[in-house]
């Protein structure tokens, strides 16, 4: 099979910054992928919403000569920030043939950076989805016998343990355990989270709430993927696992309080 040749584009937007994180883990991905970089383009010290960026220009122009096959960066918006701009560059690369893809924090690289070749990926995501089935399933049959909130709330702490054994983990094998262990808490969450709100919400009233909640949940996952992406610019890639730990620990204390002040309404309304 003909290995891929891949330009890499990374920016930062003052000179105070660095574009060596970007550089370090776009060239990890590659060496795992098996990916030769033939070029990297970096423009320190311009905003993303500048159309005038020396390397920038000179990616596409190189795009246009068929020099690469596939453009990699760190962030969609380290391209660019305007929709249209970024329109533009992805319509230049459409034209001359060249593939475009993005680095995401995802089990994918973080896998891949232990040594798992890119041809295990699908036996692992393979792994995965049978895991998440099988708990589905389980929980799905005994979800009627079963306090839903206390399920809610031990897949919210799960998923914090996984994330800490991604960022303290030192081999694959802790690394593909971690992994299925955030899958399957889930697995876990999803139906129990659902059947927790539809036991106390109201019929008349359950859409709109549904609804009002999960506009709140993208917009919150919105904000945090952005955080978390400055966070992660800024350490390790490993390290940067850490924030969403802590914030899944810190939403572990909050389900265990909301779930005791609804155990002690039901308590006063029974009395």
């Amino acid at each position: 099979m003909k290995t891929k040749k891949v330009a890499l584009y990374v920016r930062v937007s003052t000179t105070g910054q660095t574009t060596d994180n970007q550089s370090l883990e776009l060239n990890r991905y590659c060496e795992r992928m098996e990916w030769k970089i033939v070029q990297t383009y970096a423009d320190k010290g311009i905003s993303g919403a500048s159309r005038e960026r020396p390397a920038l220009d000179q990616m596409l122009a190189d795009a246009a000569a068929k020099k690469f096959d596939v453009l990699l960066c760190w962030k969609i918006d380290r391209l660019a920030r305007s929709t249209s701009h970024l329109l533009e560059i992805l319509t230049h690369l459409r034209l001359a043939e060249v593939g475009f893809c993005y680095f995401i924090l995802s089990w994918q690289p973080y896998l891949m950076s232990f040594g798992l070749k890119a041809a295990s990926l699908g036996f692992v995501f393979t792994l995965m989805m049978v895991a998440m089935a099988i708990v589905g399933v389980l929980l799905s049959r005994y979800m009627n016998h079963t306090n839903t909130p206390r399920v809610v709330t031990l897949s919210v702490f799960l998923m914090g343990i996984a994330f800490m054994g991604m960022c303290l983990g030192r081999s694959l094998i802790a690394a593909v355990l971690s992994t299925l262990l955030y899958e399957c808490a889930l697995a876990m969450k999803m139906p129990a989270h659902a059947a927790w709100l539809n036991g106390f919400l109201k019929d008349e009233n359950r859409a709109a709430i549904l609804s009002a909640i999960s506009t709140c949940v993208s917009i919150s996952t919105a904000i945090f993927f952005m955080v978390l992406g400055v966070w992660i610019q800024h350490v390790s890639f490993k390290v940067g696992f850490i924030l969403p730990a802590v914030m899944l620990f810190s939403a572990t204390l909050l389900t265990i309080h909301i779930n005791r002040i609804e155990e002690e309404t039901t308590v006063i309304e029974q009395a």
